[in-house]
């Protein structure tokens, strides 16, 4: 049953996680500190 997983990995894009910390940069809230951090590094750093 893959379908399902899909569909509930798709909801949780589209409704944030809420009160877990947000990007300054975007916006975006993250469950947790360390996602926030990886994606903070993978999207808005320039190395």
């Amino acid at each position: 049953m893959d379908e399902p997983k899909l569909d509930s990995d798709e909801l949780k894009v589209d409704a944030k996680p809420e009160g877990g910390p947000e990007c300054p940069t975007c916006g975006d809230r993250f469950p947790s500190r360390e996602s926030l951090q990886a994606h903070i590094a993978d999207e808005h750093q320039r190395t």
